[in-house]
């Protein structure tokens, strides 16, 4: 059927909604399937509103996009993938939808667009090729409804606005719109897929027909909403916060407006906040951003600023390209986020919620996460039955772990934010960022962070860890991987012991290091470092750091034995953190007469009844290979090396290596061995052997009381 055959609905509607054929059903009161979720205590005041227009999908192209050389991804099928999937999920029966309205007026798009560019836009049709049924500008195409359906845009954004003010009417709203707006006319022509920036203007309505003092618009489109933030950049009436992708300007728009730095001028400084995601440098697959990284970017900047802006009104520029498998975006936000930022905006006291689609081209996904925004309007609470963490908002908050890209992008808005909004900066805000690290294990399951304590100078991604070195393992590192180096015979055994190196790398202004990461597939391991040598500095050291060193020594088991433990992480069966100790909680617990104690624990970790006959072998076998290497191939001196052992008996598995290379160097003259580490190596060894021996006694003395 000619799709310009389909007709408008009576206001009120609640429908059946075909793309050419819409059926009109009998209005109902609102409804809840209880199949499908469940009403929470958080009272909804007022029905939810859903428009839309027919028309807007005449609004399209038979042509292919210039760039891609593929159909256009904005198209017709986007908005009705949303409506089949809500009836089938019988959801719009219970809300109220209007299908039947005017186009905007000229004087309602003004308050947001100069009259040049509306004129502008109404001179994009006709074209000049009167045989054209469509024609690209730029990378956005338009058509003979093209102007029509922008305009529909705008008038059902406003007529929600109307009846979210209206008493006893609509309490939170979502339409339904395209084309979307949020680029649009950015550089005085239509861009980005957008034609009038339709939030905008419901955000200036809002204003001048019902005097709302504060507006807050939320967008969480994956592109920079350039367009929402030109028009308000100076203005402190109305805060505008994106999520985005960025990649340092190279993600579009490309212009550098979506910088973190950018946060207003003016009066409005402060007002325009970036949350800019940083992922050009992250390997495919491995780091990209997703719900966590959300929600603590939100919880730690964006809601507490918003809570202090107060706002009267709430729009959302709800774009789902940031959905996980958009083929635009290419991040990882799912369902439970979209549910998750949309229920805590219902926190901003008694302020309407105005949720307005933008962009979202993977339909199936688009479809999903419009119904997890729908259900949350209408009342229900997380987690929803299409859940895929299965976690209310609260433990979504306190359980997140964002990576190291929405850490920085976060801590970057805090730094520049908290001289505007010093709540950023309160004891609660900082607790809470403390708890989220301590979740990533930031400060205690990095694996560097147990062998120096130096916090922030390790990432973790994927199967790499990323350190900053300092100046001499920088050389180790260099010289491990140059086949000239004049230690080239002993590094290429030496490459078996220790973690791989994989070259360097930089990151967010930091010259890394790039090495296996140890911790890849033993994720509820426990941790033991184990700090080598009775010397821990070089003969030439400053005098200060001798006496430090040596009272290190003497607190610890380092001047008896030969080595100490510097850090010791043991997990449960569910492989959270039991037991902990850090720096000097060592000095205080730790001895020679119970060392052997701490080492079996490890042994004995994530709950184990017995010691794993194979994983002990193992390490034995590690540590005599490490003895023979130092006994019969080395020549030099290694101070301040550490051995570190990661054991998770949930896979039965474990690893070991040698770490930490900033104090290496040829062996002082007249010495023909390094033996301080190896001294070491061998007092270590003994307590593994001797754990062995006691475990092949109890159980020779088991199996003869077996037999007996």
């Amino acid at each position: 059927r000619d799709l310009r055959q389909c007709r408008s609905l009576p206001v009120h509607s609640c429908v059946s909604h075909d793309i050419l054929n819409l059926n009109r059903m009998e209005e109902r009161s609102p409804t809840i399937d209880l199949n499908e979720g469940f009403i929470s205590n958080r009272v909804c005041i007022g029905k939810v509103g859903v428009v839309y227009h027919p028309k807007m999908l005449l609004h399209q192209t038979d042509k292919l996009d210039p760039g891609d050389k593929i159909p256009h991804v904005e198209n017709p099928k986007r908005l009705q993938a949303i409506v089949d999937h809500l009836n089938v999920k019988k959801l719009l029966q219970s809300c109220d939808v209007v299908t039947d309205f005017e186009p905007a007026g000229t004087d309602l798009i003004k308050l947001a667009h100069s009259s040049e560019y509306i004129d502008y836009v109404s001179s994009l049709w006709p074209p000049k090729d009167s045989n054209e049924t469509s024609y690209y500008v730029g990378d956005t195409y338009v058509n003979a409804y093209t102007d029509e359906a922008a305009r529909l845009s705008i008038k059902g954004a406003c007529l929600a606005v109307d009846r979210l003010h209206a008493e006893d009417d609509w309490g939170q709203a979502f339409p339904l719109l395209r084309p979307p707006g949020h680029h649009a006319g950015v550089d005085g022509i239509v861009e980005g897929y957008c034609i009038y920036n339709t939030v905008a203007v419901a955000a200036r309505y809002a204003q001048t027909r019902y005097g709302a003092k504060k507006v807050l618009i939320l967008d969480w489109d994956v592109h920079h909403g350039d367009s929402t933030q030109k028009i308000f950049y100076d203005d402190p009436s109305v805060l505008f916060a994106s999520f985005h992708r960025y990649d340092n300007k190279a993600y579009y728009p490309q212009q550098g407006l979506g910088a973190p730095e950018n946060i207003g001028a003016g009066e409005g400084v402060g007002y325009n906040i970036n949350v800019a995601w940083n992922t050009e440098k992250i390997p495919a697959g491995d780091y990209k951003v997703g719900t966590e990284e959300y929600v603590f970017a939100f919880e730690r900047v964006l809601f507490p600023i918003f809570r202090k802006f107060h706002p009267d009104f709430v729009i959302v520029s709800a774009g789902f390209d940031s959905a996980e498998g958009d083929p635009l975006g290419e991040i990882n936000l799912d369902v439970d986020g979209f549910a998750y930022l949309t229920r805590r905006l219902f926190e901003l006291y008694e302020a309407k919620v105005l949720v307005v689609l933008e962009g979202g081209y993977n339909h199936d996904n688009l479809a999903k996460c419009s119904e997890a925004v729908l259900r949350i309007l209408k009342g229900e609470e997380l987690p929803l039955n299409s859940t895929k963490n299965g976690l209310n908002w609260l433990r979504m908050k306190q359980e997140c772990k964002p990576n190291e890209v929405g850490i920085q992008a976060t801590k970057k808005l805090v730094e520049l934010l908290t001289p505007i909004w010093p709540t950023l900066a309160s004891k609660e805000l900082l607790r809470y960022e403390a708890s989220v690290l301590e979740n990533v294990g930031q400060k205690s399951q990095l694996l560097g962070t147990i062998a120096s304590g130096h916090e922030g100078t390790f990432l973790i991604r994927g199967e790499n860890i990323l350190k900053v070195p300092k100046r001499p393992e920088l050389e180790f590192y260099r010289d491990l991987a140059n086949p000239q180096s004049k230690y080239a015979g002993e590094n290429a055994t030496l490459k078996d012991l220790i973690p791989k190196f994989k070259g360097e790398e930089t990151f967010n202004g930091k010259n890394y290091i790039v090495l296996q990461n140890l911790l890849r597939g033993l994720e509820k391991g426990s941790i033991v470092d184990f700090k080598l040598g009775k010397l821990t500095y070089f003969a030439d050291s400053r005098p200060e750091k001798i006496a430090r060193q040596i009272k290190k020594a003497n607190k610890s088991t380092s001047s008896k034995l030969g080595f100490r433990i510097s850090g010791f992480i043991l997990k449960d069966g569910e492989g959270k953190i039991s037991k902990r100790l850090l720096r000097s909680d060592v000095y205080s617990c730790v001895n020679e007469y119970n060392i052997d104690g701490w080492i079996r624990r490890i042994l004995l970790s994530n709950d184990a009844t017995a010691i794993n006959p194979e994983i002990l072998v193992g390490i034995i076998n590690y540590l005599q290979r490490l003895i023979y290497w130092f006994e019969n191939a080395n020549t030099r001196q290694f101070i301040c090396t550490s051995i570190c052992l990661i054991i998770d008996n949930t896979v039965k598995k474990f690893r070991i290596a040698l770490l930490d290379f900033a104090y290496v160097r040829p062996l002082p003259a007249g010495e023909a061995r390094d033996t301080n580490t190896i001294e070491a190596l061998h007092s270590l060894l003994h307590y593994f052997i001797d754990i062995q021996k006691v475990e092949s006694e109890f159980k020779f003395m088991r199996r003869q009381v077996t037999m007996g």
